[in-house]
């Protein structure tokens, strides 16, 4: 298996002046996009030149969906070096997001470039569902996780079956808990500013809709603290931890689980060094 390298071959479509200068880019889903690489790498679905090119249109492809997901539907009504912003958002993203047929047509998989097409209408389809429900506040804490989760594993779940079937089992455990973990993650740094995820288990505590903006910083501290959210947070980010080892310590091959270890460990550290993980 190649050395994990899809980053360092994103540049070549992320890195132009104009896209670094005037947009403001996702958090790239490097954890998960490694964990698609290092299983298809171990399977026998795709010729073993091909997998990069592969795995660097669902990289782009992703990527597109999470540059759309940044854009401010306010800024419309901002000044105009804001909507110029606005605008180049929306042009990154849908460059990125066609970037993909390119990449798959010069390997032939044709087929794959109308499977994750109709992986990003669904994803499209899902998040309207999503905030549908939030816009009514019908959705608990924990559905809403669920959902925010599910959205990170869309494109990944059209690899499942392609995988060998001895490795897509573990291939989607590992996808849900660590697409759990990345979203537990995200809400935790959203926790003081705007996190809905706290929004909607504050509103179960206190038995009526919470919203984030109708409370001083000194209120909504006070409310963080009242009802442990913070450590709710970590426990349940400690949880998945827990189940991740035990899948990638229960796998079998060898040169498989080493690149596990790889991809998980700056998780591990990185809650080992915050405290959170005894």
């Amino acid at each position: 298996m190649k050395p994990y390298r899809i980053s360092e071959l994103a540049t070549k479509y992320v890195g132009y002046d104009m896209i670094t200068a005037h947009t403001e880019l996702p958090p790239f889903a490097d954890i998960r996009v490694h964990l698609l690489y290092a299983y298809l790498s171990n399977s026998s679905a795709f010729r073993p030149d091909d997998i990069e090119s592969i795995v660097l249109a669902v990289y782009l492809v992703q990527l597109g969906l999470d540059t759309h997901d940044l854009i401010d539907p306010e800024d419309i009504r901002k000044e105009e070096s804001l909507m110029r912003a606005r605008q180049l958002n929306v042009l990154a993203g849908d460059y990125f997001s066609s970037s993909f047929y390119e990449l798959l047509s010069k390997v032939g998989e044709i087929q794959l470039i109308s499977t994750l097409s109709q992986a990003v209408s669904e994803v499209n389809r899902k998040k309207v569902n999503l905030y549908t429900k939030l816009g009514i506040h019908n959705l608990t804490a924990e559905e809403y996780l669920h959902d925010k989760a599910e959205l990170k594993q869309e494109l990944f779940h059209t690899f499942s079956s392609r995988l060998n079937s001895d490795l897509i089992h573990s291939y989607l455990e590992l996808l849900s808990e660590l697409s759990v973990i990345e979203t537990l993650q995200e809400e935790r740094t959203a926790m003081n500013s705007g996190s809905l995820y706290v929004s909607q288990l504050l509103s179960m505590q206190v038995d009526t809709h919470v919203d984030r903006d109708e409370f001083t910083v000194e209120a909504w501290s006070t409310m963080l603290d009242t009802y442990s959210v913070e450590s709710h947070l970590d426990s349940k980010i400690q949880l998945s931890i827990q189940r991740i080892q035990s899948i990638v310590g229960e796998c079998s091959d060898l040169r498989l689980r080493e690149e596990l270890i790889r991809i998980v460990n700056p998780i591990f550290v990185g809650m080992e060094q915050s405290g959170k993980v005894s």
